[in-house]
């Protein structure tokens, strides 16, 4: 399920599989892909002199509740539940870290730390969560891995 709030977009995806850790390990592949392709097409509209999106990724695991919320005349097909407010906080986390892509440790435990492809980065509050929660990111090698080769 694909839901745009503002500027943001949140993705969900079911664990319909038995293998929690492939799923997960798909998600990250996906997600560092689509942040080298994205770096590759900004510098190309920069060149260009257009505009270009930054874009961060925060992956989580967690239940959710979804379906139809609102009235007859305005419904709207939405997830909410804490696992949604967690990620959205999250994310808000990579510009001060530095970092496009962070992952939840309930993330990290499912993928298996993706055979030492994540770190820890530490605990952090975040809003409106009663606990600090530890935060992960992509190993420095693997974060080198997403810069473009420049021609």
């Amino acid at each position: 399920m694909l839901k745009f709030i503002g500027d943001a977009m949140l993705a969900t995806i079911s664990f319909d599989e038995r293998d929690e850790k492939a799923v997960c390990r798909r998600a990250l592949d996906a997600a560092v892909d689509a942040s080298a392709n994205l770096k590759i097409r900004n510098l190309e509209r920069e060149a260009a002199d257009l505009p270009f999106a930054d874009v961060d990724i925060a992956l989580h695991v967690g239940e959710v509740l979804y379906g139809n919320v609102g009235a007859v005349d305005r419904l709207d097909f939405t997830v909410i539940g804490p696992a949604v407010n967690e990620v959205v906080r999250m994310e808000k986390l990579c510009e001060p870290l530095g970092q496009q892509i962070l992952f939840s440790s309930r993330f990290a435990e499912a993928a298996g730390r993706c055979d030492g492809r994540l770190e820890s980065l530490g605990q952090f509050q975040l809003r409106g969560v009663d606990e600090a929660k530890e935060i992960f990111g992509l190993r420095l090698s693997q974060t080198a891995a997403l810069q473009p080769v420049e021609a």
